[in-house]
């Protein structure tokens, strides 16, 4: 299934979705409103599109419940993996990060290490990270 990576910047929420052949399009950037939030969820919803951010990033930004509460799969990379990957391939923009974040769902060794979020059993129960 074709992934989105998703990494803060100064500016908002830098999104790299998949296009054609799995070449990723020109990133987007996400403004921290709740409306630029559900704009990308639909978005993802609508394509199949997982979503993929770190776990610092899911603590602190909602788009992660957000998203699973309208059924996107959610998977989460651990951050001391995510700044590892991005010193290794010498990536320090915002972009380059989540287009490398949006490649790891297809990598079987480094899925592995990504975790996916299930949605709450009920509304009323609170997600534990």
């Amino acid at each position: 299934m074709p992934a989105c990576g998703l990494w803060p910047s100064p500016r908002g929420l830098v999104a790299v979705l998949p296009g054609p052949r799995d070449r990723p399009r020109p990133p987007i950037t996400v403004a921290r409103t709740d409306e630029a939030r559900w704009g990308l969820v639909h978005l993802l919803a609508a394509g199949g599109i997982e979503l993929v951010l770190t776990d610092a990033l899911a603590r602190r930004d909602p788009i992660a419940d957000l998203a699973l509460h309208h059924g996107v799969p959610v998977w989460l990379a651990p951050s001391a993996l995510a700044g590892a990957l991005c010193r290794a391939a010498a990536v320090a923009s915002p972009k380059a990060s989540a287009a490398l974040l949006s490649r790891l769902p297809a990598i079987p060794h480094l899925r592995a290490q990504l975790r996916r979020l299930v949605p709450p059993l009920d509304d009323l129960q609170l997600r534990l990270l």
